[in-house]
């Protein structure tokens, strides 16, 4: 395999070409990982730099972490290096329900925690609400690997951004940078990211992102378990909601989700996002609503 050093404005850091055979551009497990790491770590520096070099410099850096993210997303197992068992070879899915609903000031995001590899659960307590920004998440869906590398390039982005722009950015810009990665790469990658979060021109926002599209909604639900909850939502979903109202209702959808979908369970994680910043609760045990069959 080849090598390509891409220069830093002076620096150089020798970082993986990609390989010129056709049908081995995907890099499973830890090289595609350590491929990406790099690609992160050699551009953090660059956030600092100022005026026209910087940009210049970030701009340089943009098709190599494209690069390397297609390259870190095909990892077949979370843990590095396992090997064994026939289910281990298979590509690790969030089979998962994951939910948003906008209230008057902010938003509540929530998920489920389980994490699959064919019919094995690979992870219990895993958290599907990522940080893009200090304002804004987003909760994930589909391929592990994937969604978290998506995540992983748009906070790097929206950093370049906020740092451009002198301000936090906005929660459309988040959702049209993960709209843009997604459809970029709509061959290669298998993932849906729900994008919520507050800022200051129209506060709290939702938004959908699947297959390139870019829709707001007042509420949002997704992955395999929400298909059991469409009902539910539907009927128990009023406008104005206050903070705490819509904290339960997602509890409730995704509890009534877990109950039905065998890809979804463990804990229920919520996110809670307002001018004031973002409130992190998970909820486990006795804490998760119990509902039964009558």
């Amino acid at each position: 395999m080849g090598e390509a050093v891409w220069d830093a404005g002076g620096g150089t850091e020798g970082l993986l070409a990609p390989p010129s055979r056709p049908g081995h551009h995907l890099l499973p497990g830890r090289a595609g990982r350590d491929r990406f790491r790099a690609a992160m770590s050699a551009g953090r520096p660059l956030a600092a730099l100022g005026g026209a070099a910087g940009r210049a410099a970030r701009e340089r850096l943009v098709p190599e972490l494209s690069r390397a993210l297609v390259h870190r997303s095909r990892g077949r197992c979370t843990m590095a290096g396992c090997g064994g068992p026939g289910w281990a070879d298979g590509e690790v899915h969030t089979g998962t329900t994951i939910m948003a609903v906008e209230f008057d000031g902010g938003v509540v995001v929530g998920s489920d925690s389980r994490v699959s590899a064919g019919e094995a659960v690979v992870n219990r307590v895993f958290d599907k609400l990522a940080p893009l920004h200090e304002w804004i998440y987003c909760a994930l869906s589909g391929s592990a690997a994937d969604a978290q590398a998506i995540a992983d390039m748009v906070h790097y982005q929206l950093e370049l951004h906020s740092l451009d722009m002198d301000e936090a950015p906005l929660v459309l810009a988040a959702a049209s940078l993960v709209k843009g990665v997604s459809y970029k790469y709509k061959e290669e990658l298998s993932a849906h990211l729900m994008v919520a979060g507050w800022d200051r021109k129209k506060g709290g926002q939702v938004y959908g992102t699947l297959g390139g599209m870019l829709t707001r909604h007042p509420f949002a639900i997704g992955g395999s378990g929400s298909s059991y909850i469409y009902g539910y939502v539907d009927a128990a979903y009023k406008p104005r909601m206050t903070p705490e109202e819509c904290r339960q209702f997602t509890k409730n959808a995704i509890a009534l989700a877990m109950s039905r979908d065998g890809s979804s369970g463990g804990v229920i994680y919520l996110v809670t996002i307002t001018k004031s910043g973002a409130m992190e609760q998970v909820f486990l045990g006795d804490e998760i609503p119990k509902f039964y069959d009558e």
